[in-house]
């Protein structure tokens, strides 16, 4: 149910809707749908150029069309969703083109951000490492049921691992950018899982991990962008690769 609360002292009016006994504001319902969609996309519960109909999400998620349109719209300037004129929405499609450009610029970005945490981190940021590295190791990366799928605690200790490399770069525009690029690449990792079923291939993810914090926390800078980069080129060439083999073409 939509409710109207008077006028604001600011002379607004805000919108907001009773769901389930809780109200909620416009704003937190685009946040809800936000989430939640963009949860479906990097689990391929939403496929690749699938449609995204604004009365199904407004059915499903109890919240309004305009908080709908708003939170696809934020999709959209994430990358994860394109605007179609006269069409609605539809889930990006994936494309050779775009995973290569992806990884150049994580590449670029990334190392960047470990250059300066390295040159800022103190012993709390190296112990949140030490600690996310421990975390990841703990989790098989692959769960079999009810299909083949990223284990999402491995999925979650991945990207606090990453995170945690960088948490004291001291450049806030560059922790965003490399938080967008890193999102729209995990979709394509989550994708050739739910495909292939197997990310484990013929490499020890864990060594480069553990090679990768190694490098970090002794400060060495040139070995330490040099292993992300290899890593994240070599994640990139894995999963064309798969879609390769299985005739999933990645245009």
């Amino acid at each position: 149910m939509l409710t109207v609360s008077p006028n604001s002292p600011n002379g607004y009016v805000i919108n907001k809707r009773v769901s389930n006994g809780v109200t909620m504001t416009a704003s937190t319902q685009s946040d809800t749908v936000f989430q939640a969609v963009r949860g479906e996309i990097l689990g391929c519960q939403l496929m690749p150029s699938q449609k995204i109909k604004i009365g199904q999400i407004t059915d499903k998620y109890d919240v309004s069309p305009g908080a709908a349109r708003e939170a696809l719209s934020r999709l959209v300037a994430e990358g994860m969703v394109i605007a179609l004129p006269q069409r609605g929405f539809s889930v990006a499609p994936i494309s050779r083109k775009e995973l290569n450009d992806l990884t150049d610029a994580r590449v670029l970005i990334e190392t960047q951000c470990l250059t300066l945490a390295m040159e800022h981190g103190d012993i709390e940021w190296e112990s949140a490492i030490v600690s996310a590295h421990y975390k990841l190791n703990l989790a098989p990366e692959s769960i079999a049921s009810p299909s083949p799928q990223l284990n999402p605690k491995w999925s979650q200790a991945h990207t606090q691992f990453h995170a945690a490399l960088v948490a004291s770069c001291n450049n806030d525009c560059l922790l965003e950018l490399r938080e967008v690029l890193y999102a729209r690449s995990e979709r394509y990792r989550h994708w050739s899982v739910s495909l292939s079923g197997n990310p484990a291939r013929d490499r020890d993810t864990g060594k480069e991990h553990t090679e990768l914090m190694d490098a970090v926390l002794k400060r060495d800078v040139a070995r330490a962008c040099t292993l992300a980069a290899a890593h994240f080129r070599r994640t990139s060439s894995d999963l064309i690769r798969i879609s390769d083999a299985l005739n999933r073409e990645i245009s």
